[in-house]
């Protein structure tokens, strides 16, 4: 393949289907046709700094995402994490007035101290049950029946869209309905549901394509119009892949999500480290090229 060429920045979409070894090790290795191995690694903009890119790959499912607001909507977005905050970011841009909904308070605190969402109004679940939004998107990394209930009652009584975008088990249905919303999601079906005196269209949210790549590239390599902060403020550490193994292994022993994102500096001896984004909802690997 020679327009893969030494030294050529990528990131890696994890949804076109080729063999590879795991993104978290010092080399990582895909095999595929020609075809496959350009889509799987989109290129990344010579102008964009190494740790805005990182969040590439998670900004081309937002972006994707948001194709399903309408402009200028009125938009709750259930979930602080990354996706959240990123469809947040999106959604500015888009001309949306939007508000950050989180079911615990530590989230929406650290994200009160950055630029990049200052102007974003950011509430608990029960701070908003009297208000109602023309959109709701679903960010968690689990939809549970807890949220979809809180997210159900932030829409209007006829016409609202419920965008589902985070994580849904496979098995789990609307409460009282014989509807499986992952089905939805992934298969980015409209559904129209009537349930509790409420009408809504329920619209799913699943992957990237290539041209929401090259609209993330063109979002992380321009400034934002209301800031001179980027989505690198997001990045709160820095690790070795050693490193990456205790902080796994303190999520999965306190059963938390370390809050913020950090980068994972992959290559040993290079000074053009390979580097992955690691935190809640998403992980996205961005590397130079290097010959075989």
């Amino acid at each position: 393949m020679d327009d893969f060429l030494p030294g050529l920045r990528v990131c890696l979409d994890p949804h076109i289907p080729v063999t590879r070894t795991t993104a978290f090790s010092d080399t990582t290795l895909l095999e595929g046709s020609p075809d496959q191995l350009r889509a799987a690694l989109p290129t990344v903009l010579d102008s964009t700094p190494d740790d805005r890119a990182v969040f590439t790959e998670p900004l081309a499912c937002a972006v994707h995402c948001a194709g399903k607001v309408p402009a200028g909507s009125d938009v709750a977005i259930v979930g602080a994490g990354t996706a959240g905050v990123l469809l947040a970011v999106l959604l500015r841009l888009k001309g949306c007035r939007v508000t950050l909904v989180n079911r615990s308070p530590e989230r929406l605190t650290v994200l009160s101290s950055m630029a990049l969402l200052r102007e974003v109004p950011k509430v608990l679940n029960g701070e908003v049950a009297t208000r109602a939004f023309s959109t709701v998107v679903v960010t968690t990394a689990l939809l549970d029946d807890t949220t979809f209930d809180s997210a159900w009652g932030l829409l209007p009584r006829r016409g609202g869209r419920l965008v589902l975008f985070g994580g849904i088990r496979p098995d789990w249905q609307v409460p009282g309905k014989d509807v499986r919303l992952d089905s939805i999601r992934r298969g980015e079906e409209a559904y129209e549901l009537k349930l509790g005196g409420r009408r809504a269209l329920l619209v799913g949210t699943h992957g990237a394509t290539g041209t929401d790549f090259a609209a993330a590239g063109a979002v992380l390599a321009a400034p934002l119009p209301w800031t001179t902060s980027h989505l690198e403020e997001l990045i709160v550490g820095r690790v070795t892949l050693p490193g990456l193994t205790t902080l796994l292994n303190g999520a999965v022993r306190t059963g938390m999500d370390p809050i913020g994102k950090h980068v994972v500096d992959i290559g040993r001896y290079t000074s053009s480290r390979p580097s992955a984004l690691v935190g809640p909802l998403s992980q996205s690997r961005h590397s130079r090229h290097q010959p075989p």
